[in-house]
Order: structure tokens, then C-alpha cells, then sequence
């Protein structure tokens, strides 16, 4: 995930800086973690071909510790790639409000007030934090989606593809904003759209880390025209021409391993 500004997430006051770092042992991410992909179109009665039709897209990613000791993964993911079905379309134009990063460094609700139209959707993630005093360090963080500026060529973007800025607020951390770029797949003939997020956030300076990140996203907007000048655009539409609706996920550790995974949604006409 490549974030404007680079903030990592970290606790207030004496938390994290309490905790120390002797004998920690790194283990290779991809050997020590499970990871998974989550992820639907709905409706799932969709035409079998012609005209796609709306719907929206869920879509999560977890990495955990697989035998939770450590309850915080030695390795947090450093890159994030999410492959979405051939079928689905995800259209963006210069009719939809686009939203600046830079304008949504608050909280929820001023991020929200500063991009109301660019908002695409939501979702929850969650990061396990040292000396957070809950049940495996977990705190819960609101993320709010964003359609964002055109991506340009360079720390990791292809260029020339929409973006989502994924805005991720609790109360008692810095805001966390990331932006992902929306490509083209290149993993193969059963995927179309690729929401490739190069530089994931870091967690209280590598010493935490984000074990769940999800959001929903739907969008449809107008040319601001009456009568029959009228054109309604949709972000998500999507097809079902062979029953079944492939994604892929893969993590990229901060020790370079990979994980990858995948999930078929069955769908109908």
C-alpha cells in the first residue's frame, strides 16, 4: 500500500514504546503466517452475457500468526495484491468526484466532509499493536474508501489507472491513509482488475501489524444532465458466463517471502 503521507500506525503515549524488542525472532512470513482472501460480487444472479449489471464488491484480506504465538506476526505484509474475476468490470470517469489524499488526514467524519462525493464505500480492519491492553493486542480501525486521483508511473504503480484511498481512523492512533491503484490482472485469463497496493501501512514502526483489512464498494453517479440527456454510471458491474467467479490474493512480507490465495464465488442468471 503506498500511503501520502507515510504514517505508521501507533499507540499513544508510553504503549508502545514500554514494549521491547529483545528476542524477537523473525521467521519467514510466508512459513510462519496464514493468509486469506475473502471476497464476493452481489448480487450473485448476474446476466450470463450482454449488458453487465450493477453490483458491488467485498473484498478482505487476513494474515495471521498461524499458531497465534506470536499473537503479533513477526512478519507484517509490506506489499498487498488483490486479483478480482474477468467477469467483473470496474469503470471509473471524469463524471466522478475524485478525491485528494492529502485532504484526508483527519478523522472519519472530516475526511468524509473534506471527499462526501468521492466516497465509494467502507469497511473495518483491524491491528494488533504492542501493549494495546485487549485480547491478542487488537484494536479495531473504520476504514472509509475514496476514489482517488489518476495513478502515475513509480513506487510500485503501473500509471494511468483509477485509485482507491482507503482511509483507516481510530480514535486513539494516528490516521492511517493508503492508496491502492486499480490495473489491469496480469495472473491469468480468469482475472480482469488487479487493486494493487505496494506499500501496506506499517504498524507502531514494524513492531505491530494489520492482520484484517476489508471494505465494500459500490458507486453510481450521473452525468448531471435531466430528461434524456440523463446517463447513470455505475462502479462495479459484472457478468457470470461460466458459474463461478475467481479471486486471488497474494502478500509480499517485509522479508520479501510470498503468500498467495485464492476463493470462488459460485454464481447464476
Amino acid at each position: 500500500m503506498r500511503r501520502i503521507p507515510r504514517k505508521s500506525l501507533a499507540m499513544a503515549g508510553a504503549l508502545v514504546v514500554a514494549v521491547g524488542v529483545t528476542g524477537t525472532a523473525w521467521a519467514d512470513g510466508a512459513a510462519d503466517n496464514t493468509a486469506q482472501i475473502s471476497a464476493s460480487v452481489n448480487p450473485p444472479v448476474l446476466p450470463a452475457s450482454g449488458a453487465a449489471k450493477k453490483a458491488n464488491l467485498f473484498s478482505q484480506v487476513t494474515s495471521y500468526d498461524s499458531d497465534n504465538s506470536p499473537a503479533i506476526p513477526d512478519q507484517a505484509a509490506e506489499q498487498v495484491r488483490i486479483d478480482f474475476p474477468n467477469d467483473m468490470k470496474y469503470t471509473v470517469n471524469s463524471k466522478l468526484a475524485k478525491c485528494d489524499p492529502t485532504d484526508v488526514g483527519g478523522d472519519t467524519a472530516s475526511a468524509v466532509a473534506a471527499c462526501k462525493q468521492a466516497v465509494i464505500g467502507g469497511g473495518n480492519a483491524y491491528a494488533r499493536i504492542p501493549g494495546i491492553p485487549t485480547p491478542n493486542n487488537e484494536v479495531e480501525l473504520t476504514v472509509t474508501s475514496f476514489n482517488g486521483q489518476t495513478s502515475t508511473a513509480g513506487g510500485g504503480f503501473t500509471g494511468g489507472f483509477p485509485t482507491i484511498i482507503l482511509h483507516a481512523d481510530n480514535a486513539s492512533l494516528p490516521t492511517t491513509v493508503v492508496i491502492g491503484e486499480v490495473r489491469n490482472s496480469s495472473a491469468g485469463a480468469n482475472f480482469g482488475r488487479q487493486l494493487n497496493v505496494p506499500d501496506a501501512p506499517d504498524v507502531a514502526g514494524d513492531l505491530g501489524a494489520l492482520v484484517l483489512f476489508n471494505s465494500q464498494v459500490s458507486k453510481s453517479w450521473t452525468n448531471g444532465k435531466t430528461g434524456n440527456k440523463k446517463k447513470t454510471y455505475n462502479l462495479i458491474t459484472s457478468n457470470c458466463d461460466a458459474g463461478n467467479l475467481d479471486f486471488q490474493g497474494t502478500w509480499v512480507y517485509d522479508d520479501a517471502s510470498i503468500d498467495t490465495d485464492t476463493v470462488e464465488q459460485d454464481c447464476a442468471n
